[in-house]
């Protein structure tokens, strides 16, 4: 069951990753980079965390990732514009 996720909860930026199959077990192991300050540059990112995903799990996810961002892409087109924006929104 999703937590929710605290108002004032510490956002770190994703600045990549790096998935390594483990055909043995079936599995991903993933460890995503990120930013941890605002003055941090991408190749500074840190990855110290390691996880691992069975692939029922990682196309779960997979499903879910795809499906938030279509609701973000589909919730932006049908929002009215904004008069004080100019360019692109991403």
């Amino acid at each position: 069951m999703p937590q929710a996720i605290e108002p004032d909860a510490a956002l770190l930026p994703i600045a990549g990753w790096d998935l390594i199959p483990v055909r043995e077990h079936g599995a991903i192991i993933v460890r995503l980079h990120y930013l941890s300050h605002a003055l941090q540059s991408v190749e500074e990112a840190q990855a110290d965390r390691v996880h691992i995903l069975h692939t029922t799990m990682a196309r779960d996810l997979a499903r879910a990732l795809l499906e938030q961002a279509h609701r973000l892409e589909a919730a932006a087109a049908s929002a009215p514009p904004n008069p004080g924006q100019t360019g692109p929104t991403h």
